[in-house]
């Protein structure tokens, strides 16, 4: 995989990475301000934890299967986040420090947004060159593993799908196409769902 990367990424002068499994990524600051939500806040600029993902899989060799919500579970899982309901936070320790009105506006790399609703939080846009260095090769680790073992998955599920196939068309008593497709998406997910738990724990 971290040779299809370099070969996909060869030439790029962006600021790159060799991750801890051998993947190669962008963690440029330009990069991912290119390719994330921004907003002005009282005293910086604020970026939705949701916006991060779009550079995130950005970096995933062959995207097939991941979701938002598997990137916030990769990121509870680091402890970058935790989550109350359904909104994201910032980790306890660093929520304490900056919930209220009066809790302070950035921790970290962590910033937080008065709206007419009430707090939001986010990562600080000018913290984007620490949370590339230091978390995304992390998070593109877990998650690039995630997608490769759903793509193993997949693959056995439909050979499975394809003995179905076989062994219909062999049967004299039996007429017609084999309806496998359910089967084989019902393999799938049960599949699917071991793996995310295994790697995510949601």
């Amino acid at each position: 995989m971290s040779f299809l990367k370099d070969m996909l990424t060869l030439g790029n002068s962006e600021e790159q990475t060799v991750t801890p499994d051998g993947n190669v990524i962008s963690i440029g600051e330009e990069q991912t301000q290119v390719t994330v939500t921004r907003e002005i806040t009282d005293d910086g600029q604020y970026m939705q934890f949701s916006a991060y993902w779009a550079d995130v899989k950005g970096e995933i060799v062959e995207l097939d299967h991941l979701t938002q919500e598997m990137y916030f579970c990769t990121l509870i899982k680091l402890g970058l986040l935790q989550k109350r309901g359904n909104t994201y936070l910032p980790p306890e320790s660093i929520y304490q420090q900056m919930k209220d009105k009066s809790g302070l506006d950035q921790v970290g790399i962590y910033r937080k947004k008065s709206t007419s609703k009430g707090l939001t939080f986010g990562f600080d846009y000018e913290s984007v060159g620490e949370l590339n260095s230091k978390w995304k090769p992390k998070i593109v680790d877990i998650l690039q593993k995630v997608e490769d073992e759903l793509d193993c998955a997949l693959e056995e599920a439909q050979e499975i799908g394809e003995l179905m196939k076989e062994r219909h068309r062999k049967d004299p008593t039996k007429s017609g196409k084999a309806a496998v497709y359910n089967k084989v998406k019902a393999l799938f997910n049960v599949s699917k769902a071991e793996i995310v738990h295994k790697h995510l724990g949601c």
